[in-house]
């Protein structure tokens, strides 16, 4: 907790001000988090000082809002230049000749020669590249210099995506996400099937089912239904063999029945 007001006063997040008459502060609270490694262990545990943003009012606590939140297509080109090369912050970045990307607004490249740099925001989190690793260092004692940073090393998990690195190039997978996903649903004890879908499997819409005048009755929480198929479309990204089933069941996220969910 003390490394994160440390983290904020010197990146000067705040300035102490006289409350205007009439006004009423906004609150803050503290958020706590277990940041866990690929395999399941714990990494280190996270603390976040945070306002309590539900209080505020738009046009009189704040304007607009923004935090770079990069692509993940983006975040896999990014990986695979590492592998071929084994706001305030904006503003910074292009004092420092940094170019933004014009597909991705959380993307900044610095060319110097032949070489290239490339940077990726999410929200908090960097991911550094470059064909260069004495430009990588500079990068990252410019960075520290100006704003409170800590290096974790080398990419090992990233976006629920696992990063594994051999001779032959960059490995994703989404194991970990996989396995939480299973223990959220709660069909660990499912049998593995050799196809995601029968084959001619047909089915139909709740407002077909009125039309026939079916009997089959809606999921009373259909909330079950859309998190699931939401946590299956962003495992397509490493998954590409599930995609058909996916988008198919996701025609139904509106209003689900059983026999849409007992599908998977």
């Amino acid at each position: 907790m003390k490394e994160e007001i440390d983290a904020l006063e010197s990146n000067n997040t705040w300035f102490v001000v006289t409350l205007p008459l009439g006004k009423v502060p906004i609150g803050c609270k503290w958020v706590y988090k277990i940041k866990y490694k690929a395999n399941g262990d714990v990494e280190h545990f996270k603390a976040r000082l945070v306002a309590k943003g539900f209080n505020q009012r738009e046009e009189v606590n704040f304007v607009n809002t923004f935090s770079s939140v990069a692509k993940l297509v983006t975040a896999r080109t990014v990986l695979a230049f590492a592998f071929i090369f084994s706001g305030h912050f904006i503003k910074w970045m292009c004092t420092m000749h940094f170019c933004k990307s014009k597909y991705d607004y959380s993307m900044f490249t610095k060319h110097q020669g032949n070489y290239i740099v490339v940077l990726l925001v999410y929200v908090d989190d960097l991911l550094i590249t470059d064909s260069n690793e004495v430009m990588i260092m500079e990068l990252k004692h410019i960075l520290n210099g100006n704003f409170k940073m800590k290096d974790i090393g080398e990419l090992k998990y990233f976006l629920g995506l696992e990063v594994i690195r051999s001779k032959e190039g960059i490995l994703l997978n989404q194991r970990k996400y996989t396995l939480e996903l299973i223990e959220e649903t709660g069909i660990g004890g499912a049998k593995p099937a050799i196809t995601p879908l029968e084959q001619n499997k047909k089915l139909i819409t709740a407002k077909y089912d009125e039309t026939l005048c079916g009997d089959e009755k809606l999921l009373q929480d259909k909330s079950v239904f859309q998190r699931l198929i939401g946590g299956l479309i962003y495992l397509t990204h490493t998954r590409p063999d599930i995609a058909y089933v996916v988008h198919f069941l996701s025609q139904f996220m509106h209003k689900p029945k059983q026999s849409h969910l007992e599908l998977h």
